[in-house]
């Protein structure tokens, strides 16, 4: 599996050649207006990320903490790739974990149930020395295994195409390209209302 995982903003074929087309008639500066959308929308676009990443994993973390793991680099032709850098899953602690009789719950699209894990003696005691985390012993046979701290998930992982829900890359990918457009059609306004005065 690859250590990145990138989405590039760009123009389709077609689009290129009718915005190329427009802006030749309108600027002098098509490079300049093409380059600066995509670098806005590219930046814009981490935010989109962010928020289809958080609604995967719930409101437990925050979309500043996702971005933390988001980057944005420039490519060729003035084109910007949108990056999630591979890294450690999150803990379940930072899913609202609850113990109960038969494990504990936590929350993170929908609410799910660790069986055999805890917490503490009790559902209601935590134990300080285990640090807020979810814990869980691993059995294997015979043999008594320590117990384990459990991690959920990474913004990595959520977005990866060999373990995430498709529509959430293309709902991302979507909306991404409505805010390109956008800024496109603002800059050839822009140009027009110069144009008229």
């Amino acid at each position: 599996m690859p250590d990145l995982f990138s989405m590039t903003v760009n123009l389709s074929g077609r689009e290129k050649n009718q915005t190329l087309q427009t802006l030749r008639q309108i600027s002098s500066n098509i490079k300049l207006d093409i380059e600066t959308a995509t670098r806005i929308t590219a930046k814009q676009g981490l935010t989109v990320v962010a928020r289809e990443i958080q609604s995967e994993l719930g409101k437990g973390i925050t979309q500043k903490n996702i971005k933390t793991k988001l980057s944005q680099r420039k490519i060729h032709n003035g084109n910007r790739m949108i990056v999630i850098a591979k890294s450690g899953r999150y803990p379940m602690k930072m899913f609202k974990p609850r113990q109960n009789a038969t494990g504990v719950s936590y929350k993170m699209r929908q609410t799910q149930q660790v069986r055999g894990g805890f917490m503490g003696p009790t559902p209601k005691r935590k134990a300080a020395k285990l640090r807020g985390h979810v814990w869980k012993r691993i059995n294997s046979g015979p043999q008594r295994f320590p117990i384990t701290p459990l991690y959920v998930a990474s913004p990595w992982g959520v977005m990866n195409p060999d373990t995430s829900r498709l529509p959430l890359l293309q709902f991302a990918a979507a909306e991404i390209s409505i805010i390109f457009e956008k800024q496109i059609q603002r800059r050839l306004n822009y140009r027009l209302h110069l144009l008229s005065r």
